[in-house]
């Protein structure tokens, strides 16, 4: 029988579970703090926003929803401005995933005052790192970059390595969308070493995912595909629906550019599949537009 430990403890074995990507393991555990939390304290709290962010990355996503925005009801009335914060930035993913950039932003601005207002530097890396993936969709380039440099600082500051290793990715993807592809790999190195150093599993499949994204933009259609599947399969494995889609997405443009109709058709409904699943009507749209590109 596991040993009773207290809640503070339990709270940072479960996050630590997530992070390595055991996310079967971390909700079990954490709807178990959940349910010996009184109703309203700060555990409960907590607790409703690791299950959120389980839910998110398994594509639940109204799940998660109902666990961010009770999490930030708790927060209020305990006076807890980084866990409002916390739920507020990743209410803001879930609006950016459903295509709702101006929610997005205002959502992320929103939690960035908190977390300048308290000087927590991991919460600006992670917001910073989350506008930086708007604006670049927006195409608005030079702000995307400005926010993933403040990102990388931001991050570099607060110790945590494996959201350096994140938004570091997140400084590989603005450098591919403006066709460096040296600065990319140079960057995805770094993130790489983090992602390993922290034993971060949906990171290391991220890190597989932006290998094959280079190898694409280079013109080496075989590795990309490879490294997109080796992510996909990385991805799935530790319950990360939105990284495995993308994958999937990657490993399915590679395909096609290899004239591997079979492969290509089975990667398509893969990712179509997962983003239905997680509502991301955008990443849909763009899938369905690369069909007839």
């Amino acid at each position: 029988m596991r040993r009773a430990v207290p809640d503070g403890e339990e709270l940072s074995a479960v996050r630590t579970l997530a992070r390595r990507g055991d996310l079967d393991e971390a909700g079990r555990r954490a709807v178990a703090l959940r349910d010996r939390t009184p109703d309203g304290s700060l555990a409960r709290g907590e607790a409703a926003h690791l299950l959120g962010g389980i839910a998110f990355e398994q594509g639940r996503i109204e799940e998660a929803e109902r666990h961010f925005e009770e999490a930030i009801i708790i927060a209020r009335g305990r006076g807890d401005a980084a866990l409002v914060a916390r739920a507020t930035t990743n209410l803001g993913s879930i609006a950016h995933l459903r295509g709702k950039e101006t929610l997005a932003i205002s959502l992320y601005q929103s939690a960035m005052g908190a977390w300048r207002g308290i000087g927590h530097a991991a919460g600006m890396a992670q917001v910073s790192h989350n506008l930086a993936l708007v604006l670049r969709e927006r195409g608005d380039l030079a702000a995307a970059a400005e926010a993933a440099t403040c990102a990388v600082r931001a991050a570099c500051e607060s110790g945590d390595t494996a959201l350096e290793g994140t938004v570091r990715m997140g400084q590989v993807e603005v450098a591919l969308a403006e066709g460096a592809l040296g600065r990319a790999t140079t960057e995805l190195a770094h993130a790489r070493r983090c992602a390993e150093t922290a034993r971060d599993g949906l990171g290391q499949a991220e890190v597989a995912r932006l290998e094959g994204a280079i190898a694409l933009a280079e013109g080496r259609f075989a590795t990309a595909l490879r490294r997109a599947g080796l992510g996909q399969r990385r991805a799935l494995r530790l319950g990360g629906i939105h990284c495995a889609s993308e994958c999937a997405e990657l490993a399915y443009r590679a395909s096609r550019l290899l004239r591997r109709a079979r492969s290509a058709r089975h990667f398509y409904q893969a990712a179509a599949l997962g983003y239905a699943e997680l509502s991301a009507r955008p990443a849909l749209r763009r899938l369905e537009a690369s069909r007839t590109a």
